[in-house]
C-alpha cells in the first residue's frame, strides 16, 4: 500500500500498519540489493515513529528509531560510493576533467576505505534482514493517539524550521541537520496526504524540491573534500564545478524553504487537523 493514511476512523492502526510495511520493505530491498529503497523504507518508518509519541519521553520508541537508524547508517558507505560517483559524473558533463576516468578511479578508491563496505555481502544483508524482523515484536504494542500524531508532525515541523539557516554561508553540519528535519516534515505531509490530495501533494512536492537541494548540497560537501585530497588539477577544475553547484542548490533550497516554512507550527498544525475533520466526516 502507498505511504499514506488511508483510514479516516482509525490512526493507531494506520501508523501501526504503516510502520511494519516500511519494515518489510526495507527487507525486500535487502534482498535485491536495492540500497536506496532500503534507506528510504528505514527513513519512513521513523518517520511514522516520530507520530507514535515523543520519543524524549518513550524509551520504547526511542530505542526502535536507534535501532533502525544504525541498521540504514550500515550501509551509508555504499550509498555515499554510488552518490558520489554519480555527482562527480554529472558534473563533468558539464565541463569534461581532462582525465575522467582515471580522476573517477581515484574517487572510487577515496570512498572506499578498507574498513567501509561499498557492497552488501550475503553475510551482510542476513544480518540486516534478521534485525529488521525483530522490530516486528515491539510494532505490535504501537499504540499513538490521535494527539502522538498531531503533536509529533508539529514537533518535528518545529525542529526543521528552527534549523533552517540564517546566514548565506551555513556549515555542512548545520545544513545536514536542517536537511534530515526538512526531510521527516516531508514524509509526514506524505503521510497526510489522502486527508487533502491536490493541497498537501503541492506542499509535499515543494518540500521535496527542498530536500533534494539539500541531498545535492551534502553530497557535493562530500565530493569536495575529496577532491581536495587528491591534490590533481583535474580535480581542481571539478572541485570548481562542484562549489558552483552547491551555491546554486543552497540558494534554491533557501528561495523555496521562506514560503514552505512560513506558517507557525501551531497553525500548521491546527490547519491539517481541520482537513482531518473534513476528510472523516466525508468517509
Amino acid at each position: 500500500m502507498p505511504f499514506c493514511l488511508v483510514d479516516p476512523h482509525d490512526q493507531e492502526r494506520d501508523l501501526r500498519r504503516l510502520f511494519i510495511e516500511q519494515i518489510d520493505r526495507a527487507q525486500s530491498a535487502l534482498t535485491a540489493s536495492k540500497l536506496r529503497t532500503f534507506r528510504t523504507s528505514c527513513k519512513r518508518a521513523r518517520a511514522t515513529l516520530h507520530c507514535c509519541g515523543d520519543l524524549r519521553h518513550d524509551k520504547s520508541l526511542r530505542t526502535m528509531d536507534r535501532k533502525i537508524r544504525s541498521l540504514s547508517h550500515t550501509i551509508a558507505p555504499a550509498r555515499d560510493h554510488e552518490a558520489i560517483a554519480s555527482t562527480a559524473r554529472s558534473l563533468a558533463r558539464i565541463s569534461p576533467p581532462s582525465d575522467l576516468d582515471s580522476l573517477m578511479r581515484a574517487l572510487a578508491r577515496a570512498t572506499a576505505p578498507p574498513a567501509a563496505p561499498t557492497t552488501l555481502t550475503s553475510d551482510l544483508r542476513r544480518t540486516l534482514r534478521d534485525e529488521l524482523g525483530q522490530l516486528r515484536t515491539p510494532a505490535a504494542d504501537l499504540s499513538p493517539t490521535t494527539d502522538d500524531f498531531w503533536l509529533g508532525i508539529q514537533r518535528e515541523y518545529r525542529k526543521a524550521r528552527q534549523r533552517m539557516p540564517t546566514t548565506d554561508s551555513p556549515s555542512p553540519e548545520s545544513l545536514h541537520r536542517w536537511r534530515l528535519a526538512a526531510k521527516k516534515h516531508w514524509y509526514h505531509l506524505r503521510l497526510c496526504r489522502t486527508i487533502h490530495p491536490r493541497l498537501l501533494q503541492t506542499m509535499a512536492q515543494e518540500l521535496r524540491a527542498i530536500t533534494q537541494a539539500l541531498g545535492s548540497c551534502n553530497d557535493l560537501t562530500i565530493l569536495l573534500t575529496l577532491l581536495d585530497t587528491l591534490q590533481r588539477p583535474d580535480a581542481a577544475h571539478l572541485a570548481s564545478l562542484a562549489r558552483a553547484e552547491h551555491a546554486h542548490q543552497l540558494h534554491t533550497a533557501r528561495s523555496r524553504a521562506r514560503s514552505a516554512f512560513a506558517p507557525k507550527p501551531s497553525h500548521l498544525v491546527d490547519f491539517l487537523r481541520d482537513l482531518h475533520r473534513s476528510w472523516t466526516r466525508s468517509a
